[in-house]
């Protein structure tokens, strides 16, 4: 994969809509850690040129702790991506 400069990420808490945080990747291994409590979360990435991603993630309480979640988010370069026409119907 190629590593989007200035790749921006944000944490939103998802039942109240609270920002919880924002991240910048690793500019050289594109890598980022997020630290939560137990909740249901948001993660959004952007970068100039690309399409917005949204993704949900749920962490779990210490009952059924997991120690890291994985999770790829990929941007769509604007360029990529076609347009959609509008045609107004009479």
């Amino acid at each position: 994969p190629i590593l989007v400069p200035d790749a921006f990420i944000s944490v939103t808490e998802k039942t109240t809509d609270n920002l919880v945080g924002e991240y910048l990747p690793n500019p050289k291994t594109g890598k980022y850690i997020i630290i939560v409590p137990p909740g249901q979360y948001m993660v959004t990435i952007s970068a100039e040129g690309y399409k917005e991603s949204s993704h949900e993630i749920n962490i779990i309480g210490k009952n059924s702790f997991q120690p890291e979640i994985h999770k790829d988010l990929i941007l769509k370069s604007l360029k990529e991506i076609s347009p959609i026409h509008y045609t107004k119907i009479k």
